[in-house]
């Protein structure tokens, strides 16, 4: 069994040759091979991990397991694997868009932002990326792999950022807003009041 840091390794979107257009997925580049990603891991489940990759390989299944700062990740390699091309953020209607989704993230209260240790580390406000994608697929109304999809928008529109330079996943990854976002823009909300704790649903 492989195990790698994050550092050792490209993160990158993969999507199938077989699937529709835009249906991305998270992936890394290693040694010039495309692996796709599998199960996450907290820290302490270090030797669960460890066992779940040494039974795929038993089985014949190609695995690497990366660490980072909030756990452990399986990558599976795909034969049918191929790089992903994300949608251009570069159109400025676009990018207002997203500035606008970033708006309303920062002021649900269904994603905690706050200073948390992680491994003796302090990493100040941040939030997980579980509840980010919660969030999205409930105000948006789109699949888990939309909002993953959604997600790595943002951060290559630079309006969020990982702590430790990872796409945006699912799981315990900690994730920042970035500085450029303004709390104080104006942005185009509809209040959803069937949510008994309020939800907002961006117009897009």
């Amino acid at each position: 069994m492989l195990l790698l840091s994050s550092a050792q390794v490209e993160y990158c979107n993969v999507t199938r040759r077989a699937a529709a257009p835009g249906e991305n997925l998270t992936g890394i580049i290693y040694q010039d091979k495309l692996f796709v990603q599998g199960e996450c891991f907290s820290q302490a489940e270090r030797k669960i991990a460890a066992e779940h990759c040494r039974q795929k390989l038993e089985q014949n299944v190609m695995c690497l397991l990366t660490e980072d700062a909030t756990g452990f990740t399986v990558w599976y390699e795909g034969k049918d694997l191929a790089l992903a091309e994300l949608p251009s953020t570069k159109d400025s209607t676009a990018s207002n868009n997203l500035e606008n989704l970033v708006l309303a993230m920062q002021d649900s209260d269904k994603i905690n932002v706050k200073d948390r240790w992680h491994n003796l580390k302090l990493f100040p406000q941040c939030f997980i990326a579980s509840e980010a994608v919660a969030w999205l697929m409930n105000t948006q109304n789109i699949s888990k792999q939309q909002a993953l999809n959604l997600g790595e928008q943002l951060i290559q529109a630079g309006l969020i950022q990982s702590v430790n330079g990872q796409p945006f996943q699912d799981g315990l990854g900690l994730y920042r807003f970035s500085s450029k976002i303004s709390t104080h823009q104006s942005f185009q909300l509809t209040r959803d009041h069937s949510d008994k704790h309020q939800s907002f649903r961006l117009t897009l």
